[in-house]
C-alpha cells in the first residue's frame, strides 16, 4: 500500500507545498496471490518436518505470477485484488460536492473448489470451535458466580490492586519475546504477585477489566509524551547556552504544555461512542461513493466416488459490478450481473477432460443484445435527489433456460451429507437459518409499515423450464418446457386525491405457456435457429416435420393483478375513517387449456420421477434420523383430556433442536406428535401431585 498522485503513480505528496495544498489523498492497495489451501488428502504434517524441508514446502505453495499454472497444492481459493481510495480535502472549494470518502475496488476472477473432504474436514474444525466456545461460556459462568458474592469494596480494592499489577507489568520489558503464562511469570519479581494478576483476570468483569487497562495504559502513555517534552525543552535550552543565559526552568512544562498533551491523550483513547458522535457531525453532504468490480469466476463442488469418478456442480459468474453512494439524507445502491450459469462436471477415470452438462443458462435472443446488457440489474434509492420523497426499488432480470436434472439435486445432497457428531453445532446451524428467516421478516414488517412511500419497477422475462421425460441426458428424449412468463410489477403514482392515501401496485403476467416437444434436442435446435436468424431457416427437413408434433398443454394465461395497501403516515387522517386499509383486484383476461389421453398420461409419466416417494416430514421425523448422536430421550407424561377426563399418557419422548418428538411406544418409526418448544416458557409445576412436572407455555400467535 502506498500513497499516489492523479495518475495513480508511488509518489510522496508534500501538502506543506503550495503546490499540492489542495491535492486529495490517494492511496493505492494491491493484493496479488492470496491463496487458501486445504490439503485433506496429506499424509504427514509440515509441523512434522525440520525447518528447512517446513520452509521448502511452504515455499513451493506460494502462486507466483512467472508460473500460475503450478499445481503443486490444491487451493480452494486464490485472490488479486486493487483498491484505490480518495479523501477528499476539504481546503479545495471545487471537491464541495464530492464524496468525503472515494472507494473504488476490483477483483481478478475468483475461482472456488472445494472437494467433500475438506468440507467434513471444516466441520470437525467448527466442532472443534464449539467445543471451545462452550468451555469459555462455562469459563465466564464460573467467574460470575466466584465474583457474584463480592461487595463494592471488594470490587473497588480489588479493581486498584489490578491497576497496580497491570502497570507493573506493562513497564516489563520482554526482550525474550515471551507471551501468556512465561511472560506473567518474568514480569513479577515473585510467584505470588504472578498467582495474584492471573487470579484477578479471571474474577473481574470485562467492563472493569477494559476500565482498567484504559486507564494504565493512558497514564503510562502521558508518562512517556511528558519525558519526550521535557527532553526537547532540554536540548533547546543546551544550544542557546552560548547565546545568553540559560534558564533552569526552560525545561519544566508549562500550562499550555500540559494542556495539549490531554488533548492528545483524549483523542487517542477516544471512546467508540464519542467517534461515532463525530462523524456523525461531518459537514460533508456526500459521505462515501464506492464501486465495486469482480471479473467473475466460479464455484466448483465435487466429490469421488466408488468408481474413481469426479462428480461436480460447478456455478459460474461473469462482472459482478456493485455501487454505493451515501449521503446525509439520501442512499443508492446498485448491483448487476453479466451473465451467470449452472451446470453438472463429470470427470471419468483414467479421463483428462471434463463432461459438461448444462442446468441454468442464459437465453438467447433476436435481435441479439447489446455486449453492455446485464443479466441481473437491481438498484436501490433512498428519497433521491431529483426525484419524490420515497423509497425507489427496480429490478431487470433476462431470460435463463433451466433443464430440470434430479441427478444434479442428488450429487448436491451428497456433497454436503456430511457427519457430525455434535448434536448443539447442527442445532446452532438450524438457529442461524432461523434467524435470517426472523430478519428478512422484520425487514418485511418494516417495510410494509413505513411512512414514506415506495416506488417499485420490476421486469422479469420469464424463465423456461426444459423437464425431459428420460433423466439419462439423451436429447432425443421427449420434453415438457415451461414458459413461467414475463412478469412486470410496478407501482401507480398518485394522479387523484384518493391514490395520495395509498401505495398501489400493478402486477402483470404475460406469455405463460406449457409445451410438448417430441424431442429435446428438436427444442434445442429451434430455439438456436431463433436466436440466430429470428425464423426456423436452419432446420432440417427432418426436423421440420417434427414441428407437426408440437403441442400446448397451456397455450396462454394471462393475469392482471391491481393491490393497494394504505400508507401508514395516512391512516389517522380524518378522510381515511371510510376508506378501506387494502384492496385487491385479480383479471385472468386469457387462459386456454389443452387436455387430451395422451397429454394426461404424459403428465402421470412426468410425475413420477418429479414427486418422491417419501415425504420431506417422513424423512426428518423417521426415529432412526432423531436418535442419531442424540441423548436428550427418555419417558414423558403428558397431561390430556379424553372424554371429557383428564388423564396421563406416557410418551417416548426425543427432544431435538427446538422441537420435542412423542411416540406412542419406543418401538414405532414415526412420532404420534411433536410439539415446537422454542421460545415457550418452561416452569416448574408444583402444584399436582406428580414429581417433576414442568409446564410449557407456548408464545401467542
Amino acid at each position: 500500500m502506498h500513497t499516489c498522485n492523479e495518475k495513480w503513480e508511488k509518489e510522496y505528496i508534500d501538502r506543506t507545498n503550495k503546490k499540492y495544498m489542495l491535492q486529495p489523498m490517494r492511496k493505492l492497495l494491491s493484493l496479488k496471490n492470496f491463496g487458501i489451501y486445504w490439503n485433506s488428502p496429506a499424509e504427514k504434517l509440515y509441523a512434522e518436518l525440520n525447518h528447512e524441508k517446513i520452509k521448502s514446502a511452504l515455499s513451493g505453495m506460494i502462486l507466483r505470477d512467472k508460473n500460475k499454472a503450478q499445481n503443486k497444492t490444491q487451493y480452494i481459493v486464490a485472490i488479486s485484488a486493487l483498491c484505490k481510495l480518495v479523501q477528499k480535502n476539504k481546503k479545495d472549494p471545487a471537491t464541495l460536492d464530492d464524496a468525503e470518502f472515494d472507494i473504488s475496488m476490483s477483483l481478478a476472477p475468483i475461482d472456488v473448489h472445494l472437494k467433500k473432504p475438506q468440507l467434513q474436514d471444516v466441520i470437525h474444525l467448527l466442532e472443534f470451535l464449539n467445543d471451545y466456545t462452550r468451555f469459555k461460556i462455562q469459563c465466564q459462568k464460573t467467574r460470575k458466580i466466584s465474583i457474584a458474592h463480592l461487595s463494592e469494596e471488594d470490587l473497588k480494592r480489588n479493581c486498584e490492586e489490578f491497576k497496580s499489577l497491570f502497570t507493573k507489568f506493562r513497564r516489563f520489558e520482554n526482550r525474550d519475546g515471551l507471551t501468556g503464562e512465561a511472560k506473567i511469570k518474568a514480569a513479577f519479581t515473585n510467584k505470588q504477585e504472578a498467582d495474584r494478576f492471573s487470579q484477578l483476570l479471571m474474577t473481574l468483569n470485562d467492563d472493569s477489566l477494559s476500565e482498567m487497562i484504559k486507564t494504565v495504559l493512558k497514564d503510562l502513555e502521558r508518562e512517556k509524551q511528558t519525558k519526550q517534552l521535557v527532553e526537547k525543552k532540554e536540548k533547546r535550552g543546551w544550544f542557546s547556552w552560548g547565546s545568553k543565559k540559560a534558564d533552569p526552568d526552560s525545561s519544566q512544562l508549562d500550562e499550555s504544555d500540559l494542556e495539549n498533551l490531554e488533548k492528545y491523550l483524549e483523542q487517542a483513547f477516544v471512546g467508540k461512542e464519542e467517534s461515532n458522535s463525530k462523524i456523525s457531525e461531518l459537514e460533508s453532504k456526500k459521505l462515501l461513493s464506492l464501486k465495486f468490480f469482480l471479473e467473475g469466476g466460479n464455484f466448483y463442488f465435487s466429490d469421488v466416488t466408488a468408481q474413481k469418478n469426479e462428480e461436480g456442480i460447478n456455478l459460474f459468474y461473469q462482472e459482478l459490478r456493485a455501487g454505493v453512494e451515501i449521503s446525509t439524507n439520501s442512499q443508492n445502491i446498485n448491483l448487476s450481473l453479466k451473465d451467470y450459469g449452472l451446470s453438472m462436471k463429470t470427470k471419468y477415470s483414467g479421463s483428462r477432460t471434463y463432461i459438461d452438462i448444462p442446468i441454468i443458462r442464459r437465453m438467447k435472443h433476436w435481435p441479439p443484445l447489446e455486449s453492455s446488457q446485464r443479466m441481473v440489474s437491481i438498484s436501490y434509492e433512498l428519497n433521491p435527489p431529483e426525484k419524490d420523497e420515497g423509497r425507489y426499488i427496480s429490478l431487470d432480470s433476462q431470460s435463463i433456460e433451466v433443464t430440470f436434472r434430479p441427478a444434479a439435486i442428488q450429487r448436491l445432497q451428497s456433497f454436503f451429507n456430511v457427519s457430525t457428531d455434535d448434536e448443539s453445532l447442527k442445532s446452532q446451524a438450524w438457529e442461524q437459518i432461523e434467524k435470517v428467516q426472523d430478519n428478512v421478516t422484520a425487514v418485511a414488517i418494516e417495510a410494509a409499515s413505513s411512512q414514506i412511500r415506495t416506488y417499485i419497477d420490476m421486469k422479469l422475462e420469464g424463465p423456461v423450464i426444459i423437464i425431459p421425460f428420460l433423466q439419462n441426458n439423451d436429447l432425443e428424449s421427449e420434453c415438457w418446457v415451461l414458459n413461467l412468463g414475463d412478469l412486470n410489477v410496478t407501482t401507480k403514482k398518485p394522479v387523484t386525491e384518493d391514490d395520495l392515501f395509498y401505495d398501489r401496485l400493478e402486477i402483470g403476467l404475460r406469455n405463460f405457456r406449457i409445451r410438448y416437444y417430441p424431442s429435446q434436442n428438436l427444442y434445442l435446435k429451434m430455439e438456436r435457429s431463433l436466436a440466430e436468424t429470428g425464423d426456423l431457416s436452419l432446420l432440417s427437413m427432418t426436423d421440420r416435420d417434427g414441428i407437426a408434433d408440437i403441442f400446448y398443454l397451456l397455450e396462454e394465461l394471462t393475469v392482471d393483478v391491481e393491490f393497494q395497501k394504505m400508507l401508514v403516515s395516512m391512516e389517522k387522517h380524518e378522510k381515511a375513517k371510510a376508506k378501506p386499509r387494502s384492496h385487491l383486484k385479480i383479471t385472468i383476461s386469457k387462459i386456454k387449456f389443452n387436455l387430451t389421453p395422451k397429454v394426461y398420461s404424459d403428465l402421470l409419466k412426468t410425475g413420477e420421477f418429479l414427486l418422491p416417494k417419501e415425504s420431506v416430514e417422513f424423512v426428518e421425523n423417521e426415529k432412526q434420523k432423531l436418535l442419531q448422536g442424540n441423548q436428550k430421550i427418555g419417558l414423558v407424561s403428558v397431561r390430556e383430556r379424553r372424554l371429557g377426563e383428564t388423564v396421563w399418557t406416557r410418551y417416548f419422548c426425543i427432544l431435538k433442536g427446538g422441537y420435542m418428538y412423542f411416540f406412542s411406544h419406543q418401538s414405532d418409526q414415526l412420532p404420534a406428535f411433536n410439539l415446537y418448544i422454542k421460545n415457550s416458557t418452561i416452569t416448574v409445576d408444583n402444584t399436582l401431585d406428580r414429581n417433576y412436572c414442568f409446564q410449557v407455555i407456548f408464545l401467542p400467535l
